[in-house]
């Protein structure tokens, strides 16, 4: 990644996170802003959510005619009380939608909000 520095949508497939990746992600320098931000299949360990959050906000775009939309996809393996509590942080964040990867016809908790409602 620290050589797409001007990326506007990042599509990541199949990622392993660990407890390091947000801080190596907010360590990097991005010169554009980010639209969309799409990370599926998520494995690993749990991680800190307000230094991801904190990545987001770094790098999403802030302007008052674009908005910012996440969407990220757990695999069914990844610890469900954590991903519950990630969507609980994300929701104010913009649109965003976490949902967990599921072999049955229904995929798992889903979450769809806009950054201007309430809890």
């Amino acid at each position: 990644m620290a050589y797409l520095p001007n990326i506007e949508v990042l599509l990541l497939n199949n990622v392993k996170i660990t407890e390091k990746t947000p801080h190596a992600l907010t360590s990097m320098k991005f010169y554009s802003k980010f639209e969309r931000v799409y990370i599926y299949l998520i494995s690993g360990e749990e991680f800190d959510t307000e230094e991801f959050s904190k990545f987001l906000i770094i790098n999403k775009i802030d302007e008052p005619d674009q908005s910012f939309y996440c969407g990220f996809t757990f695999c069914k393996e990844f610890d469900a009380d954590f991903v519950r509590s990630f969507k609980k942080f994300l929701k104010k964040y913009g649109t965003v939608e976490v949902d967990v990867d599921s072999d049955e016809e229904e995929s798992g908790d889903e979450l769809e909000t806009d950054s201007n409602d309430s809890d």
